[in-house]
């Protein structure tokens, strides 16, 4: 599999835009930083800032993780951005049951709420008139069994979460919780920052698209980066890239990995790896054999000899100089991320006063 990060990192081999070595423009960096933190301590302003790009393949868990920050740092989210998400839940709502309605015509389920499915398609939005139908073909045996069936079509992994709460969605004074927000996905476009201080430290974290066609985009990014944030979806070790259904998407994480950690530009940056959806995969590990991608795997359905395995298999393709860390996460949990972001905070903090 090509990504076009490869073409990217290719432009900074042979040192930057001004034509210096690679070990000129580090002596840059670091004497830019220096004079920053300099001017920053005379003015009494917070000290530097800490840039960390959030990078993964496509719904790992970056956006989940970005919209956590909000939660932790910055008091929640703004009316105008709890509107977007309202309007939002009842969207995918309905995108959600047709979905499936699809995903079960295409495995050659039978499902046997023809009229209601119909009544879906022709609804121009989620209301009380025809929440009864979603709520009906939600309730099908033929669509249960699609859903227990889902890796093999492209749908959101929190799927049931909306349709289980379809009638308090559908409400007309519905207004989405932190818990709603945090289980809305919105493919990420562009570029997003989220600036935050903490104890007199200012951290940055730049969430960008992980579907191919984002990537390109990541070389703006790439500039002052103080930590790579890399995030690995567990539970796709079964699934199929949304862009390329001949993909596994784990497969293509593994070797996006490797080029992002190889690439020159990212010389002594450090890295910290999420093992993300700990959640998801802890039950699907039981059901699902890890042998599917990989066959020489010899622990059996026990999470934690899985959960090792595939830490090795990242760890094996980590060509850094920097130091790599890994945490289990579970973005969709607070008090997880929480924990997690403090020992986060702690390494880039002082991994940054070594650099200096």
């Amino acid at each position: 599999v090509h990504h076009c990060f490869s073409a990217m990192a290719c432009c900074f081999q042979l040192g930057g835009p001004s034509g210096k070595s690679e070990g000129e423009l580090a002596k840059d960096r670091k004497k830019s930083r220096m004079i920053d933190q300099d001017l920053r301590n005379r003015d009494g302003t917070p000290g530097r800032q800490h840039k960390l790009l959030l990078l993964g393949t496509g719904d790992s868990g970056k956006s989940t993780f970005a919209k956590q920050m909000k939660i932790l740092f910055l008091n929640g989210f703004k009316k105008r951005e709890i509107e977007a998400y309202r309007l939002l839940a009842k969207e995918q709502v309905m995108q959600t049951i047709i979905r499936l309605a699809q995903g079960a015509e295409k495995l050659g389920i039978k499902v046997g709420k023809k009229k209601d499915i119909e009544s879906i398609n022709e609804a121009t939005e989620l209301n009380m008139e025809n929440v009864k139908h979603v709520e009906a073909v939600w309730a099908d045996k033929g669509i249960k069994e699609a859903w227990a069936k889902r890796r093999e079509f492209q749908i959101d992994t929190c799927a049931d979460y909306l349709l289980d709460n379809v009638r308090r969605i559908a409400s007309e004074d519905f207004q989405p919780t932190e818990k709603d927000i945090l289980r809305l996905r919105k493919k990420s476009t562009g570029i997003i920052e989220i600036k935050f201080e903490i104890e007199d430290s200012q951290f940055c974290l730049v969430d960008v698209g992980g579907q191919r066609s984002e990537r390109r985009k990541w070389l703006h990014c790439f500039e002052d980066v103080s930590a790579i944030v890399y995030f690995v979806a567990l539970n796709e070790y079964d699934m199929k890239l949304e862009e390329d259904e001949r993909v596994n998407r784990m497969r293509e994480s593994l070797e996006l990995f490797l080029e992002i950690s190889s690439s020159k530009w990212f010389n002594k940056t450090p890295f910290i790896m999420f093992l993300n959806k700990s959640d998801l995969f802890r039950e699907k590990v039981k059901e699902v054999p890890l042998t599917d991608l990989f066959p020489e795997y010899k622990g059996g359905k026990n999470y934690e000899e899985g959960l090792s395995y595939i830490k090795k298999r990242y760890k094996d393709e980590f060509e850094g100089r920097g130091h790599l860390y890994t945490y289990v996460t579970c973005a969709l949990s607070t008090e997880n991320v929480s924990k997690v972001f403090e020992s986060v905070k702690n390494t880039v903090i002082q991994q940054e006063s070594l650099d200096l």
